[in-house]
């Protein structure tokens, strides 16, 4: 499973991602992974949910994106 995630806006403006790939993990580490996404129900939820503050002009907002 590939698993990215991007994190950016705030008061400065910076943008992080992460990038995992569980078929270059550790089985422990893999499986760990695969526990993790099935219990947070991410799954489970629409394509896309944008927050109702995300049309906010707020600084400090971020936008927060896990791709699996």
């Amino acid at each position: 499973m590939l698993i990215e995630y991007r994190s950016s806006g705030g008061f400065a403006g910076l943008e992080f991602s992460c990038f995992l790939d569980t078929d270059r993990m550790s089985r422990e580490d893999a499986q760990e992974w695969f526990s993790l996404v099935e219990v947070s129900g991410l799954m489970r939820l629409p394509p896309s949910k944008q927050s109702e503050h995300s049309r906010s002009r707020a600084v400090d907002l971020r936008t927060l994106s896990i791709t699996f």
